[in-house]
């Protein structure tokens, strides 16, 4: 099971010209916590971090920037999407940490025009990897069907910070499997915001508190732990 982050290509206070020494702490403090893996959100990130992942033994699942508002109709889009992909792959394709490929991030794919875009540009990457994990990452809960042409499917939800409470996700995950359960599902984001040094009683669950953060992040991750259809979960 893959276990880590996702990870922006940010850090106060080099902004993304992060220097190597940093990207490898980085990659150590997440390998303290018992992470085996990172998601680059939302794009292709300095190489310094897939070489620094294949020398400390770090899973990295790489993403380019397609997203909600994207002009889908655009045969434009497509192409600047297609180049994208290409790219990423023909960079990394020879480093060992990166194990997947996604096409594009929170996409609105109950839309046939859109699900028609995601399922080409998943087959137009498949010709040039078709030995890594080809998909993209979901926020639809009932209302996906292109995810049945993913090698993994996907979603990402916040319950218990967005919405409601994260007791629902052992439910809605069994209920969204319906209609793609005979393939491994990756829960791509979840979590909740704490402010550092807040604290409030346990039982008030006050938002941005770290209690309120741990309860979160706790019953989330023991949740995903129960699921043998899970093969991963990644903290925003």
């Amino acid at each position: 099971r893959m276990k880590g982050a996702s990870l922006h290509e940010e850090l106060m206070p080099y902004g993304r010209t992060i220097p190597y020494k940093e990207r490898k702490n980085d990659i150590l403090r997440m390998k303290s916590l018992g992470f085996n893996a990172l998601r680059t959100s939302h794009y292709s990130h300095d190489e310094d971090l897939m070489n620094i992942a294949d020398e400390l033994g770090m899973l990295i699942l790489e993403e380019i920037p397609v997203y909600w508002l994207c002009d889908f109709k655009n045969p434009e889009t497509f192409r600047v999407a297609a180049k994208m992909a290409k790219s990423l792959i023909e960079r990394d394709f020879n480093h060992p940490s990166v194990v997947w490929w996604s096409v594009g991030n929170e996409i609105p794919v109950e839309r046939p025009i859109v699900s028609r875009f995601i399922k080409r540009l998943m087959e137009w990457v498949r010709k040039f990897d078709d030995t890594r994990i080809v998909t993209y990452v979901s926020m639809k809960l009932f209302s996906d069907l292109t995810r049945r042409h993913a090698d993994v499917a996907t979603i990402n939800y916040y319950f218990g910070w967005y919405v409601a409470s994260p007791k629902l996700i052992s439910l809605m995950l069994d209920v969204m499997r319906t209609p793609a359960f005979n393939k491994p599902w990756i829960y791509t984001e979840f979590g909740a915001g704490a402010k550092y040094g807040f604290h409030d009683d346990w039982k008030q669950q006050t938002k941005y508190s770290e209690e309120r953060q741990l309860y979160v992040l706790d019953h989330s991750i023991r949740t995903f732990n129960s699921k043998d259809y899970l093969a991963g979960w990644f903290i925003w």
